[in-house]
Order: C-alpha cells, then sequence, then structure tokens
C-alpha cells in the first residue's frame, strides 16, 4: 500500500512540474515530463509511383506517394509476403527478409534476392537465396557472411560456390526468448568490433522480465533477464551478454556512421489511451537502462492505477527500480504515440542533398485508422535530423501517402524496413496488401520554393501572391529550367512563367480577386528541363479554402429575404418589436412562451425558402435576452439544425445562456458542436452539411427576445468545441482590462475563462503549450467593451483532445498582453 501511495503522489506531483523553464531549441525538460520532438517541413509534394510495364495489371492504378521535391519513387520489386528488413551484399545485391508469416511455429521465411543487373532501377528477378528460416525479420552482412535473425536464434550463411545460392548453414545462436508477443528480432553488427547486436522484445504489453506472461493468454512464461534487451555476441555468437535493458519492444538497430553507437526504435505499452506513451528513437548505451516496463518519456510513470498494468506484478517498486528510474536518459527524439517505428537505416551516400547525411531513416508502420491506437497520421518514412551525438534533433515527414487521407480510411501499404545501396538509392518495403519494395532517388533537378498563402480566403478579397523557386540542382547537360505557375484554381492564367531574377531564383508576383465557389483550391507551380531525350519535372502544390465572403444573415430587425418564422406549440406568433430588448438596429424578435405540459417543450422554427449549404461557415451566433422569462428548477432552453440539437444549459459546453441576467448575451456556437457521433462507430458522425431548420426549444415561461441571428465566415471563427458567452452592453462599463483565473482549475472536461475589456479592441485569447506553441484559439477579432466568457473543453484548434499538463492562455489586446496558467488533468 505505501508504495501505491507513493506513487499516486508522484504521479500528481510530475502533472505539477510540467511547468518547467525550456531551453530556446524545446529540448531541454525535465525528469518526469517529455517533449515530443520538433519537426521540420520538407515541403512534401505529390510524386507518381513510376510502375514499370511488368507491373502493370498486378497493382493498383494511379499510386501516389508524397516526397520533397526533387525526388522520384518507382515500385523496385512485386510479389512478396510480408517483406521485412533489407540488406545489401558484398556482390550489390539487394536481399529481404521475406517473412511470410508471424506464425512461430512456421519455418519458411526466406531471404530473397532482388538484383538489379541491367541498372533500370528494377529488380530483375527475385529468387530465394536462403530459405526454411523460423519467421526471419532482418539479415545483415560481414565479411562473406549473412547473419540472419531469426525469432529464437541467428544463423549464418555462406555461398561457398558463387551461384547466388547461401547453402551452407551454421546455428551460431540459438534459444534467444521466443514465446508470447513481440517476437520479430533485428541483428545490427559492428564491423570494426565484430560484434553482434539482437533486438528481444517483451513477451507482453507491460510486465517485468522476471515475471514474464503471454500477452494473449496472460499464461506465465519462463523468467529470463533476457526479456525487453538487446544482448551482444562476438562475431562467432560466443560471449553472449545482455548490452542494454528497459525496452519492450525495440525494432530497428542500427550502428551511427560517425561515433559508432548502437540506435535503436522503440514501440511503447498500449493501455494509456491514445496519446500515451510517446514511441522512442534513441541511442542505446552499453548498460542502459531504457524504462520499460516502469517509465517512458524521461522518467514518466506508467500509469498503474490501469488493472492489467497494476495486477501483473510489477508494483511495489524497489529501490533497485528506483536507482534503475533514475539512470535513464532523455531520449534522443520522442514521437507520437502507437506509430510504430520499425527498420532504421543512417544515410551515408552523397546522393541526396547534404542534409541527408548521416540522417536516419525510420520506417514508420502505424498510424491513425481502424484498429490501431494512433490517433495522428503514419504509415510513413520519417527522417531524424540530428547531430551524431543526437542532440538538435528534428523529425521530418520524407515519404508519405499510403494511406488515401490522413485518418488512414485506406491504407494500401505500410512501411516496415529502409535500406540504401552502395549508390545512395533508398529502399523502402511494405508489408502490407501492396507487399512490394520501393526504390526512392534524387532526380537530376531539384528546388525549394515559398508561396506566401492564407489557409483560408473569403470571397471578394484580394489575394497577394508571391511565389519563390529556388533551383538547387539541376542537369548540367540539360536546357534552362522553365517555370510556370497555374493559377487557374483562382481564375488566373493556367501557365504564368515566373521571372528569372538571379542565378537559379524565379519569381511571380501578382494580386487576384476571389470569386466562387466556396471549397479547396489548389496552386500548382511546374518546374521542367529538357535534357537530350527525357524531361526533368518538379510539381510543387499548396491548398487554401475559399470561404464565404459574409455572414448568412437570418434575422436582425427584420427576417432575412428567403426565410420564415412559424410558432409551433407552445408559443405566440413571434413579432419584432422595437419597445422592448434591442441588441442591435431598432428592433428585436419577442418570443412569447408556454410549455404546452411538463413533458413537453415549446419551440419556433426558422426556415429557408432553399436549404442552406454549410460548407466555409464555421459557426451559428445569435443574440439571447432573457426578459421577463420564468425558468423552472430544471431549465431546459436548446437550439437544433435539423435534428441535431445543442444544449444550451446543460450541455457538454457548459451554460452558455444565464436566465438571471437581465441583459443581452451573445452565443456562438461551432457548427462542430452539433456533430453527433454514431453509436457503433466513433469515427463516424452525423454533422452540419446543409440547414434545412433552425429550432429554438425550452420550457421556460414568458417573453425572450432573440436578435442578430446568423450563420458566421471565419473572420469570427470560434475555437473547435467551444463556445463562446459574450456579456455585451453592462451598465457596469470596466475600468481596465482584466484576465481572470480559470475555474476549476485544475480541470478534465471544462473550464470558465472570463476577460473584460475597457475599449472596443481587437481581442486574441488563445492557449499555448509550455513550448510557445499556439494549440488553440478561444476567441478572436473586434470586440466591443465589456465582460465576456467562455468554456474551453481542452481541445486544440482541429478538435483534438489535448494531453495532461500545464498550459498558458493569454490574452493579447493591441499592445498589451496578459497570461495566466491553466492545468488539465486528463
Amino acid at each position: 500500500m505505501y508504495h501505491r501511495l507513493r506513487f499516486c503522489i508522484l504521479r500528481v506531483s510530475i502533472y505539477l512540474t510540467i511547468a518547467v523553464s525550456l531551453s530556446a531549441q524545446g529540448v531541454e525538460y525535465s525528469p518526469g515530463t517529455y517533449r515530443l520532438t520538433p519537426t521540420t517541413d520538407l515541403q512534401l509534394q505529390p510524386t507518381p509511383v513510376q510502375v514499370p510495364a511488368r507491373f502493370l495489371g498486378e497493382v493498383p492504378e494511379g499510386l501516389v506517394l508524397n516526397l520533397p521535391p526533387g525526388f522520384a519513387v518507382k515500385l523496385y520489386a512485386i510479389g512478396l509476403r510480408r517483406p521485412r528488413q533489407m540488406a545489401v551484399g558484398p556482390d550489390g545485391v539487394l536481399y529481404v527478409a521475406n517473412m511470410k508469416r508471424y506464425d512461430l511455429n512456421e519455418n519458411d521465411s526466406e531471404i530473397v534476392a532482388l538484383p538489379d543487373r541491367d541498372r533500370d532501377g528494377v529488380a530483375d528477378t527475385a529468387y530465394v537465396a536462403a530459405g526454411g528460416l523460423h519467421m526471419a525479420n532482418s539479415l545483415a552482412f560481414h565479411g562473406d557472411a549473412m547473419y540472419v535473425a531469426e525469432a529464437d536464434g541467428i544463423v549464418r550463411l555462406r555461398d561457398e560456390d558463387g551461384d547466388g545460392l547461401f547453402e551452407q548453414r551454421v546455428v551460431l545462436v540459438k534459444d534467444i526468448p521466443a514465446r508470447g508477443w513481440h517476437t520479430t528480432r533485428t541483428i545490427a553488427i559492428d564491423a570494426e568490433a565484430e560484434k553482434i547486436y539482437v533486438g528481444v522484445g517483451a513477451p507482453c504489453d507491460l510486465c517485468r522480465s522476471e515475471r514474464p506472461f503471454d500477452r494473449a493468454t496472460l499464461n506465465p512464461l519462463p523468467a529470463t533477464p533476457e526479456w525487453g534487451s538487446v544482448l551482444q555476441f562476438d562475431i562467432d555468437g560466443g560471449g553472449r551478454r545482455i548490452y542494454a535493458t528497459g525496452m519492450r519492444n525495440v525494432v530497428g538497430l542500427a550502428l551511427h556512421p560517425v561515433t559508432k553507437q548502437l540506435w535503436g526504435t522503440h514501440n511503447g505499452h498500449d493501455r494509456e489511451g491514445p496519446d500515451l506513451p510517446p514511441e522512442w528513437i534513441d541511442i542505446i548505451l552499453e548498460g542502459g537502462f531504457m524504462g520499460f516496463p516502469f517509465v517512458y518519456g524521461y522518467r514518466v510513470p506508467v500509469d498503474f492505477s490501469i488493472d492489467l498494468y497494476r495486477d501483473v506484478g510489477i508494483l511495489p517498486l524497489t529501490r533497485q527500480d528506483s536507482l534503475l528510474i533514475e539512470s535513464q536518459r532523455r531520449p534522443v527524439a520522442l514521437i507520437p504515440a502507437h506509430l510504430a517505428p520499425l527498420g532504421m537505416h543512417f544515410y551515408t551516400q552523397d546522393r541526396f542533398p547534404e542534409q541527408y547525411r548521416n540522417a536516419a531513416f525510420v520506417a514508420v508502420h502505424g498510424g491513425q485508422t481502424g484498429g490501431n491506437l494512433a490517433v495522428v497520421p503514419g504509415f510513413k518514412v520519417t527522417a531524424l535530423l540530428s547531430e551524431p551525438d543526437g542532440s538538435e534533433a528534428r523529425v521530418a515527414d520524407f515519404l508519405t501517402g499510403f494511406g488515401t487521407d490522413d485518418k488512414g480510411s485506406h491504407v494500401w501499404g505500410k512501411p516496415a524496413g529502409v535500406m540504401s545501396d552502395d549508390e545512395g538509392f533508398l529502399y523502402v518495403t511494405s508489408d502490407h496488401r501492396l507487399n512490394a519494395v520501393f526504390r526512392v532517388e534524387a532526380t537530376p533537378l531539384s528546388a525549394s520554393w515559398s508561396l506566401d498563402l492564407p489557409d483560408t480566403t473569403a470571397i471578394g478579397s484580394h489575394l497577394a501572391l508571391v511565389v519563390t523557386v529556388r533551383i538547387t540542382r539541376s542537369d548540367p547537360d540539360g536546357q534552362p529550367p522553365v517555370v510556370v505557375a497555374d493559377l487557374s484554381a483562382v481564375r488566373g492564367g493556367a501557365a504564368v512563367p515566373l521571372e528569372a531574377t538571379a542565378a537559379g531564383v524565379y519569381e511571380l508576383e501578382t494580386t487576384l480577386d476571389v470569386h466562387g465557389p466556396t471549397g479547396l483550391r489548389t496552386i500548382q507551380v511546374h518546374l521542367e528541363q529538357n535534357a537530350d531525350s527525357q524531361v526533368h519535372r518538379v510539381l510543387f502544390s499548396q491548398a487554401m479554402f475559399v470561404a464565404p465572403g459574409a455572414d448568412v444573415r437570418i434575422l436582425d430587425d427584420e427576417l432575412a429575404d428567403g426565410w420564415r418564422v412559424t410558432s409551433e406549440e407552445g408559443t405566440e406568433p413571434p413579432r419584432f418589436v422595437s419597445d422592448g430588448p434591442v441588441f442591435s438596429g431598432s428592433s428585436s424578435l419577442a418570443l412569447r412562451v408556454e410549455p404546452p405540459s411538463f413533458f413537453r417543450n415549446w419551440s419556433v422554427r426558422l426556415q429557408p425558402q432553399e436549404p442552406v449549404v454549410t460548407e466555409g461557415y464555421t459557426g451559428l451566433r445569435f443574440a439571447f435576452h432573457p426578459n421577463d422569462v420564468e425558468a423552472p428548477t430544471v431549465p431546459v432552453l436548446a437550439v437544433s439544425i435539423d435534428s441535431l440539437t445543442v444544449d444550451l444549459v446543460r450541455g457538454p459546453l457548459g451554460p452558455l445562456v444565464d436566465f438571471r441576467r437581465q441583459e443581452w448575451q451573445i452565443v456562438e456556437l461551432p457548427l462542430s458542436a452539433f456533430d453527433v457521433p454514431y453509436q457503433d462507430a466513433a469515427s463516424r458522425h452525423d454533422a452540419v452539411s446543409v440547414m434545412e431548420t433552425l429550432v429554438f426549444e425550452g420550457n421556460v415561461s414568458g417573453t425572450l427576445h432573440l436578435d442578430d441571428v446568423r450563420l458566421v465566415t471565419p473572420q469570427s471563427k470560434p475555437p473547435a468545441q467551444t463556445a463562446v458567452v459574450e456579456v455585451a452592453g453592462s451598465t457596469d462599463r470596466p475600468s481596465t482590462i482584466s484576465l481572470s483565473q480559470n475555474a476549476p482549475n485544475p480541470f478534465n472536461s471544462s473550464t470558465l475563462i472570463e476577460f473584460s475589456l475597457a475599449s472596443d479592441s481587437d481581442v486574441l485569447l488563445a492557449v499555448y503549450n509550455l513550448a510557445g506553441q499556439r494549440v488553440a484559439v478561444l476567441t478572436q477579432g473586434t470586440r466591443p467593451a465589456g465582460a465576456y466568457r467562455l468554456f474551453w473543453e481542452g481541445v486544440d484548434d482541429t478538435g483534438l483532445e489535448m494531453a495532461s499538463g500545464v498550459y498558458l492562455y493569454r490574452l493579447r489586446t493591441g499592445q498589451q498582453v496578459l497570461t495566466r496558467r491553466l492545468l488539465l488533468l486528463r
């Protein structure tokens, strides 16, 4: 009991210590916390996959992947079954571990040779160089020998007669633990030291090596300190020892070409939700402890209140456990949870641009899709850019597009292995659906670009475009490059030339008027160079959303044209009055209401002549005045768009109206507040796409007033899944600007934030993480003097729940800035 209580106190204290001073680079942070590694944008562009003629009809048509400008991708080999890690032999041939199936009872894995003798960038053939292997996941070469990591051992193979078949076979290592879960083994060889490294995963989701169990059956397994470790052997298989511990499933292993240190990729445990724990890419030192099964990130404790984690014999923690935890180092790089980084390879050739020299390419096997815990896009190859010692680390998406959308609703490939050959070509395996090997190459023509394009613009606005293209590499035997912009999506020319302003620099400045309809528009820039019989091409593209140019007015002094209002049961005929409360203009809509019975609400319905398409509009805004209404003990007031309803009194957004305040209250609801998830599929929901009816209903009695009812554009965009209640026209005009402490604090589901303005001001109220990155805009735009309230549900601008931690919320008005802290606990 003492240890469990101590652990709970430690966990709370860790959340409170997240508010630490971070370095300017954002990579230094204290024990008990973690920080995802900063990202770098490589300006990925859609790149068609080049499919050789003999593969046509055997793969889906129109395959497109995303790569940095100046790269191309080709289908190198198909017809494999679960291809995993690769290695290049001393003969220059690419070999791949063709695992076939994830089954410990089978011995049908193969090493498949993929030679390209005619050097056309496609494997001439695929033949079995070695077969009859036990779940072979990876291989490596040393001298004239091939070393293969099976599930339970290491095999050394040689091709003695030079026929390409590795027929001499010696079992160097046997009895590597291989039960339960995580039974693929990855091998790495330090050629200079003549040492072999093999990763051994834990058989469970979370367990001690001295109390292992089968993840599927929960049955105990034989204890050995080798569970969750990296083993080291001499090159002849002797000298077996544990090199490092504390790993649930280290999959990728590679030695850094400069430091010769061992690096690895790691897959974390599953049951702490979609955001925890982050996956690591790190240096694995001799004798090092990497955290499992006690901590993740940088000594952040595992949540042992989870039933399966509490009851598997990990607690209580011993002094030795504490010493191990204290020895854990801050990881080189952390990426989002459940992305399952697998193969890892350091690029040492000079075919790619200089920034990729000694970069680590990592195959990311997981991502956001049904059946996967990840909530961010994955299924990609990531580049880890850092100094040789791991400092100044940044991660960048290098190859994406294996899912047809950001949510991975259709995943046609999953990267598993990465390798480069002596000529500098990069190879990537996919072991899901399209079981294949892809080859990535840097093209003779390469460039970067910049386009100052807003994410959103409105119909009727003037769009100022400044496009710059900088050529970084071109074919010396080719003709001068040609650069043109396709502006047809915004009613410009389809081939507008860019002007050469300096050596290798091309620019275009122009202004365009933005027209309808609403929706996504893409601006493209085409770079071409003719060279002999071929044309080198680079495509740049960037999209923006064209939003409506004005709000849809529903009512103010009168009903908007094309709208009608209908009083239903419990409502007298609505009328516009000027002798009562008026929010703006000269009149407001008065509703005399009385619920028909205790069980039935009154309602009033607003309808357009034609359905209103809501694409591009961000919310519904209206002014409400309670006037003389009387509210029962359990009051009801709700608004519905068609059949999708938001409760304004007790809904998930908190109380949005106050019947006791005899003043105008502005309610602004994002359209996403009307989304209703399907009970059988949380990823699907009913949402507002058109407005056919707008209904107000409730059980209060008396006369209330509505005014300034409208659909609003992004110019007054509220944050996702929040609602702002603004108290305007108060007789107590604030004398100063103020920002109150949120309440409750800490909070779990939602919190109230209040602020006041002494004069009309341009306002930005936003939430920031401790690295200074803005994560949510709560309200923005011009606001009159007055007092304001809003509720925040702890979600970012995309509607995703934020992780537990300390955040800053900041009110900026002109030159004045007020900042407070809040604590979110999930």
